[in-house]
């Protein structure tokens, strides 16, 4: 276990980590053969007073959601509010309910028509944000590549009390494409418990590849993306959470490496005056953790495993924002950057092309983590990993599993 304090980064006793068995037999991209009509209910956009319920389906027609405090005898009706998702079968439905009391059990039930005939989904339970809870634990998950396989490993080393909520990080999609997107999307929320638990996304590069890319942003609710339809780089994927003790921060880094500077650097520069904004409002808390919740990494030892692009434009931000942990992904492989380390990135000058490529010199820079640095693993069955975070007032702790049973201690 990694144990996060104020300025500087703790191993007490013992750190822990569960590898993967030295045979797993052959990695498979395990998704199944069939689109699904519906997906979900599932939960977006968890605040004290609200939450959102999404519903997909090809179908359905007439969804409303009865709802009420937990074990309430009246139930409330209110109708989802339908989306068609351009250039495809698929409708989005959107239910927010408000006017709810922070740290409160709901209970709902989703209820459609399909084909002529009424549909109800079972019962399920949520539980709204406090923002007084004395502890929160959140599970991430990033880089499963479309690999459900790999999250069905992962997930099968949880308990349903182990987390409060989710996150994706990022590339848990592989360049989608429409029917792979609903049936992974359809794994997700229900490996993941999302119709009970909420899931938070947070979007990779590689979910800025493929036909369904733009149509994306349709699927989540989140609180600054408010028009689904605007190119990708438009799509306002930023957001900040108050969790309990916990201030997370999402930000997009676009694509990797250096790609298309005119395309995405007015997209980070747009989120760099939201972040300014949120730090001055922020500026008085002194207590809660902050936690920034990224696909690439700001700092790595490779200039392929971390967005330098975004790390020059928030770099002044966020350098002195006294940002406590980012957690991140990217490499497929666990890394920690501790705060402070001194990093030299190297990157070879080419010129020509082909036969006549050479290395004619090399650039050199450094750079300096302001805060440390957490990366999980990859798609395979070997790489996959979900990092488990626990936050009190006092503590805020990582753990990090693999896929397998087999737990192995270290001393620091």
């Amino acid at each position: 276990m990694i144990r996060f304090v104020r300025g500087r980064m703790l191993f007490p006793g013992w750190i822990w980590v569960l590898m993967a068995s030295a045979v797993m037999g052959q990695d498979q991209k395990a998704v199944p053969p069939i689109v699904p009509q519906t997906v979900g209910p599932y939960l977006q956009n968890p605040s004290p007073e609200a939450m959102t319920l999404c519903f997909a389906a090809q179908k359905a027609e007439k969804v409303i959601v009865r709802w009420a405090a937990k074990g309430a005898q009246s139930m409330t009706t209110t109708s989802a509010v339908a989306t068609t998702i351009p250039g495809t079968p698929w409708t989005i439905w959107k239910t927010r309910l408000t006017g709810l009391k922070p740290g409160t059990a709901y209970q709902y039930e989703l209820n459609y028509e399909q084909d002529s005939r009424n549909q109800k989904e079972p019962v399920h339970v949520f539980k709204t944000v406090n923002p007084k809870a004395a502890s929160i634990t959140m599970a991430a998950y990033n880089d499963l590549h479309s690999n459900v396989q790999t999250l069905k490993l992962l997930t099968k080393q949880l308990t349903p009390e182990d987390y409060d909520f989710s996150a994706l990080l990022g590339d848990c999609w592989s360049d989608p494409s429409m029917n792979e997107v609903f049936i992974v999307l359809d794994q997700y929320v229900r490996l993941l418990n999302a119709s009970e638990k909420p899931m938070i996304f947070v979007r990779g590069n590689h979910e800025f590849r493929g036909s369904f890319k733009q149509q994306m942003a349709y699927l989540f609710d989140l609180p600054n993306l408010d028009n689904p339809g605007a190119q990708p780089n438009e799509q306002k994927y930023q957001f900040d959470m108050q969790i309990g003790p916990v201030w997370f921060i999402a930000m997009d880094c676009g694509e990797d490496g250096d790609r298309d500077p005119p395309y995405f650097n007015p997209y980070r520069e747009m989120q760099m005056n939201w972040l300014k904004g949120r730090l001055a409002d922020k500026a008085k808390d002194q207590k809660s953790w902050r936690v920034l919740l990224s696909h690439l990494p700001l700092y790595q030892n490779d200039f392929n495993c971390y967005s330098e692009a975004s790390r020059k434009i928030w770099e002044p931000a966020l350098a002195n924002a006294g940002i406590d942990l980012q957690m991140s992904g990217h490499s497929h492989s666990f890394g920690l950057i501790p705060k402070g380390k001194d990093i030299t990135i190297s990157l070879p000058i080419w010129s020509g092309d082909g036969k006549d490529r050479q290395q004619t010199g090399t650039n050199t820079w450094q750079i300096i983590p302001p805060f440390p640095v957490m990366t999980g693993g990859g798609p395979s069955a070997r790489e996959g990993t979900v990092m488990l975070l626990h936050a009190t007032a006092a503590d805020l702790k990582v753990r990090m599993l693999n896929t397998a049973s087999i737990r192995l201690d270290q001393k620091e």
